[in-house]
């Protein structure tokens, strides 16, 4: 018998198993791996808010900047996270999430919206020192915490939740 070149049938389709497994394994990793990145991206520019709202706290002797919750285009004239913030910031560029698909930072400048309400701080004890607050970045609501700037929408495909800055007490 003459030794053959080529691969037999049986062969090819073991080859085309094992490439189709391979595919069926790495795709959900990959995309898993993406939302993780995404994520943790959103939390690091929840992070440079944070500092941002201290350096404003630093420069207005602890106060809290009055600002809407958000604005529906970029042409409203209103005080708002984006625009009070942006000289405390290091770039623009954490004003948007990356999981921010829905082009909402094109539409109205930031992916992350207001949430600071100081009434009910005060009926609790008090607000704190801007420059002095320490914040916590989290995925789920906390009912001990405060949140001070939270996802438009809930722009992680791992979780149902938007990621927030929250105000530790």
């Amino acid at each position: 018998m003459i030794p053959s070149k080529g691969m037999t049938l049986v062969e090819v389709v073991v080859l085309f198993f094992i490439c189709g497994l391979f595919v069926g394994v790495s795709v959900p990793a990959y995309t898993m791996w993406t939302d993780r990145k995404e994520d943790a991206h959103c939390k690091q520019n929840l992070m440079a808010i944070g500092f941002a709202l201290n350096g404003y706290g630093a420069d207005h002797e602890g106060a809290w900047p009055q600002l809407a919750s958000e604005r529906l285009s970029r042409s409203q004239q209103v005080p708002v996270l984006e625009t009070v913030l942006l000289p405390y910031a290091a770039s623009p560029a954490i004003f948007r999430c990356p999981g921010d698909d829905n082009e909402v930072y094109q539409r109205t400048g930031s992916s992350y919206r207001w949430d600071f309400y100081p009434e009910q701080l005060k009926q609790e004890g008090g607000i704190p020192d801007l420059s002095q607050a320490i914040f916590r970045i989290e995925s789920r609501p906390i009912l001990l915490h405060q949140a001070i700037v939270l996802d438009k929408e809930p722009f992680h495909k791992s979780s149902s939740h938007a990621n927030g800055l929250y105000l530790s007490r």
